[in-house]
């Protein structure tokens, strides 16, 4: 009997405990491949240390409306992946469980890229970044088109006059003189940051800090939104007609597009037959080094009422190491929020490099608000954009239109959440 109770005791040594369960985690994701792959790697790497606990993945097909109906029904996962412009508002409903006992907010100013904690204006983080490249650094390239036109790609533009110079070699017209290939795309729901960047590069200010509105109706937005019309009409380098940028990219209607870097990773791997890169975005004054903001980039966040915050936070916490961000980094290609990781010797790598010409400019990369409700009023600015290219409405009455709504948008979220400061932009 004794021997009994003896392996017992050294079964309850061993395992924990002989009612002691593993716990499963789930964490939610965009359905999107490099997101996908990049997590699983770092979750094989995590339940290897970790065998009592599981992380299951569970893709979405709209995350962003799916996390807001499950935190309004109160049924969300453990986990989830968000954009930084639902930061403020997951927030500060208490949807998202604080950080401060895994990173602090100063150990994040000491040692991660400014985005890291202006996205969260808390006194301790709500949510940790993952591995993202800017979203308007640059445009995408198709390298067999240039190849086709005797083009060499180039790392960067110098100006917006090479840019069309190049974007006219690129197109193609058929026997009637339609476009059939555009040259360069920019009809995609990222591109208000491309054209706040620019306006910024003017030296003009799409906000201002005094009175905490947005001021859009000025001659550098005008002159900025005007050369986003032109490249339809003057320079004929892309058309109403052609699809999206993003689709325009993937289906080879386009040469190149203002596009977010990540494509170069989901082409990988959805058309591995092509070759795709970065090219650096040219600055709108000709000499001056090009202006870089961001708001949306990805990051990953607990829920309050998670029953497993303690195994939840141990997730987290081998997350934001740099073994586990390079993990992520070489499946997402982009930049970890740790500023160290920047000399990586990956970005030399053949699935690195077309990054590294970025890596100088992260220093310089400007945190675009956040405004609250920033979401819609992106959206609502693609849906001037698209107007005034269809000319449905002047470049003047699209910036009208634009600022009035992004000024809106962003007094509704701020009557509703009282408390919180609109933000200060540093141009």
């Amino acid at each position: 009997m004794k021997r009994v109770i003896v392996l017992l005791c050294l079964i309850v040594l061993l395992t924990g405990g002989v009612f002691a369960a593993s716990k499963t985690l789930r964490l939610w994701s965009m359905a999107f491949p490099p997101h996908v792959t990049g997590l699983q790697a770092v979750i094989d790497a995590f339940q290897q240390r970790n065998p009592d606990i599981t992380v299951k993945i569970e893709e979405q097909a709209d995350l962003q409306n799916q996390v807001k109906a499950g935190i309004a029904a109160g049924v969300v996962p453990d986990l989830w992946l968000l954009v930084g412009y639902d930061v403020l508002e997951q927030a500060a409903t208490g949807a998202l469980a604080p950080l401060g006992d895994i990173v602090s907010i100063q150990t994040m100013k000491d040692t991660m890229w400014p985005e890291s904690w202006q996205q969260q204006p808390f006194d301790q983080p709500y949510v940790l970044g993952i591995s993202d490249p800017q979203g308007d650094i640059g445009l995408i390239a198709n390298v067999g088109m240039f190849k086709e036109a005797g083009l060499t790609v180039p790392a960067k533009f110098d100006s917006t006059e090479q840019l069309v110079e190049y974007a006219q070699k690129l197109s193609r017209t058929d026997a009637q003189g339609n476009l059939i290939r555009g040259g360069v795309s920019f009809r995609e729901f990222n591109l208000p940051y491309y054209l706040l960047s620019y306006i910024a590069d003017l030296g003009g200010k799409f906000y201002d800090n005094k009175s905490q509105k947005f001021t859009l109706r000025t001659p550098e937005a005008k002159k900025v939104l005007q050369f986003f019309y032109d490249l339809n009409w003057k320079y004929k380098v892309d058309s109403p007609n052609l699809p999206d940028a993003f689709t325009a990219l993937a289906q080879g209607t386009t040469a190149m597009s203002f596009l977010w870097p990540e494509f170069v990773s989901w082409a990988r791997i959805n058309l591995p037959k092509e070759e795709f890169t970065l090219i650096v975005k040219p600055p709108f004054v000709k000499g001056k080094e090009p202006k870089f903001g961001h708001i949306d980039g990805w990051n990953i966040g607990a829920s309050a009422k998670s029953k497993n915050l303690a195994e939840v936070k141990k997730f987290l916490a081998f997350f934001l190491t740099p073994e586990a961000q390079m993990i992520f980094v070489k499946k997402n290609p982009g930049f970890s929020p740790l500023k160290s990781l920047a000399k990586d010797p990956w970005y030399d790598s053949p699935d690195g490099k077309f990054l590294k010409p970025v890596l100088s400019m992260l220093p310089r990369t400007k945190m675009w608000g956040p405004f609250g409700n920033d979401n819609p009023i992106c959206a609502k600015a693609a849906e001037v954009i698209e107007n005034v290219v269809n000319k449905t409405m002047t470049v003047d009455e699209g910036l009208a239109q634009w600022e009035k709504e992004a000024n809106l948008q962003m007094d509704q979220f701020y009557l509703k959440f009282p408390k919180l400061n609109r933000p200060t932009i540093e141009y």
